[in-house]
């Protein structure tokens, strides 16, 4: 069954466009990596390494890419091995695999950018924000910042440029 509908020539033609557009965008999702290109991943042993780009399911081509382990430059991939070095660091002071109590306190990580600094701050008895490590004290929040460092934390955790 073919439905038709009355509609403007310019609207009709507006649609059609619209949809030639949405195909395009489409074909065009994968961008990069082509095959051929060089890339960077980030190996078991946590070295970056260099792989060429085939789609071939023996090299592992796929499976780096729907991890998000496949890079345009050494440096992106050298960026990510410190950001997971910081991010499993915080994970070492946190407390998220305790249950979650509505009447416990509770503290996160953030960042002042008036005065350029992180602090721990009350997180209260509320759970909202994913990726966010809690912390059951003031001190192992401080703790947490004191060992990784304000530089690591504004570059690797917050994703904060260096000036």
């Amino acid at each position: 069954m073919k439905l038709t509908f009355d509609v403007p020539e310019e609207m009709a033609e507006k649609i059609a466009e619209d949809i030639k557009v949405a195909i395009e965008e489409h074909k065009k999702e994968q961008v990069w990596p082509q095959k051929g290109d060089y890339y960077y991943y980030i190996s078991s042993n946590g070295f970056t390494d260099r792989d060429t780009y085939d789609n071939d399911y023996n090299k592992y081509d796929k499976g780096r890419l729907s991890l998000g382990n496949c890079f345009k430059t050494v440096e992106e991939a050298e960026f990510k091995v410190e950001q997971l070095k910081v991010l499993y660091e915080l994970e070492q002071f946190a407390d998220n695999d305790q249950p979650w109590n509505n009447s416990s306190l509770h503290y996160t990580l953030c960042y002042n950018h008036s005065i350029d600094k992180i602090i721990a701050e009350y997180w209260g008895s509320f759970q909202c924000l994913p990726n966010t490590y809690y912390f059951k004290s003031f001190e192992s929040a401080q703790a947490a910042i004191d060992k990784i460092g304000k530089d690591r934390l504004k570059k690797y955790y917050f994703c904060i440029p260096e000036e």
